[in-house]
């Protein structure tokens, strides 16, 4: 397969200006570089114009795809455009967040069929490194009307981002996850709710009748975990796993809340493949990893010999990070070092790294269980003799900001 050269640059020409007095003086020439979210939707509306250019906007050492019919790295992504149809594929892109250095979209595709997709980007240095997506086929509008993609677009309320992905993830959460279905009603007006799943209508009452029938007809939407949530202004993404109609599922859903409420809710639904069937390995989620990066990892020791020591970790970005040894507040040490992570199972981590071999001759190697809160670790060349295992829990710190005494990424 050709390999793609992804060199390619976007330069605008500004400030052409002088006269015959001053024709000898350089003409200026600035770079202008786009937004994350801008690099994201022209990667997708090159599917339909086949323009190269927007492929500079993905690492090309390090490209990691969760679309599970998808191939791996810029291959995979090389091999789909390879089987493109006459004219390309479609995609008009509906809406588009940026969370941080994750971008998410929502858009309208002819990609082998009519579908509506919800696609998220991670960024690293202005690339992107991962991607995750959930498609379905474009339906009919739903009994009020609505189709899967019309509705609101206008981002409001930056201010309230986190608070609102605080109120949509508890909503999912406490609903669908926990069933307390005696809330319910508190997350909206009345019944003013504008619905585009298309089997349902607008407000609670439609909502409430589709529920009921499913129920009757033997279906059940089962919502086991949530896996990420993203958000910008007054528009919030949770990304879920459980099960519809028997099967393992993925469940995008898409809210707009307006006066501290939910205003519209617009959603995706996909089946998971099973792992036969799949042509990368890397999981139809796996955010945790990612979710590391801008972090702190605090965690003690249980069980081992090393039991009763306390470490702060910093993950400064994708390859960097520096630990604390805080077991004594007296005498607080710390290193910097070079880390690599991938993900072994649904929800658990690795991260390993070898340490400075002028300090000692160890290597390190953290099995991060985010199902249990649990860390396991290996200390390799620990003794001449053998590894040291050690066992404890860990939590996370949403900053990088290290409290007095403490050594940070800077």
């Amino acid at each position: 397969m050709k390999r793609i050269i992804t060199t390619v640059a976007i330069v605008l020409m500004i400030s052409y200006c002088g006269n015959s007095q001053e024709n000898s003086k350089t003409k200026k020439s600035e770079k202008m570089e786009l937004t994350n979210k801008e690099k994201a939707v022209a990667l997708l509306n090159s599917l339909e114009t086949g323009d190269h250019a927007p492929i500079s906007y993905i690492n090309p050492n390090k490209y990691i795809q969760h679309n599970l019919a998808v191939g791996d790295g810029l291959a995979g992504f090389g091999e789909v455009m390879k089987h493109a149809p006459k004219g390309g594929f479609k995609a008009n892109v509906v809406r588009a967040f940026q969370d941080g250095n994750f971008v998410f979209t929502q858009t309208e595709y002819d990609f082998f069929g009519p579908k509506i997709g919800f696609d998220v980007f991670r960024f690293e240095n202005g690339l992107i490194v991962e991607h995750w997506d959930n498609l379905m086929e474009v339906k009919p509008s739903n009994p009020s009307g609505h189709s899967q993609i019309d509705g609101a677009t206008e981002i409001k309320d930056l201010t309230k981002t986190e608070e609102n992905k605080k109120f949509i993830g508890g909503f999912v959460n406490s609903i669908f996850l926990e069933g307390k279905m005696d809330q319910f009603g508190s997350y909206f007006d009345g019944n003013n709710y504008i619905q585009h799943n298309p089997e349902i209508g607008d407000g609670l009452s439609s909502l409430g009748a589709a529920m009921q029938s499913m129920a009757e007809k033997g279906i059940k939407m089962e919502y086991h975990k949530v896996h990420k949530v993203l958000g910008e202004g007054n528009f919030v993404l949770v990304i879920s796993e459980g099960k519809f109609a028997g099967k393992p599922t993925s469940f995008y859903d898409l809210l707009r809340v307006e006066n501290g409420i939910i205003a519209e809710h617009w959603d995706v639904i996909e089946s998971i493949a099973p792992e036969s069937e799949r042509k990368n390995n890397n999981g139809k989620f796996n955010f945790y990893g990612t979710d590391l990066v801008g972090k702190q990892v605090k965690h003690q020791w249980t069980k081992g010999p090393w039991a009763g020591a306390s470490f702060t970790t910093l993950f400064c970005n994708d390859s960097d990070l520096v630990w604390n040894n805080i077991s004594d507040p007296n005498k607080i040490t710390f290193e910097k070092e070079k880390y690599v992570r991938r993900e072994i199972a649904n929800g658990v981590v690795q991260i390993s790294w070898k340490e400075d071999p002028n300090r000692t001759n160890f290597g390190l190697i953290w099995t991060l269980d985010f199902n249990t809160n649990k860390i396991y670790g290996v200390i390799v060349n620990a003794s001449p003799t053998e590894n040291i295992n050690v066992e404890g829990e860990f939590e996370i710190i949403n900053s990088l900001e290290v409290e007095k005494g403490l050594t940070g990424c800077n």
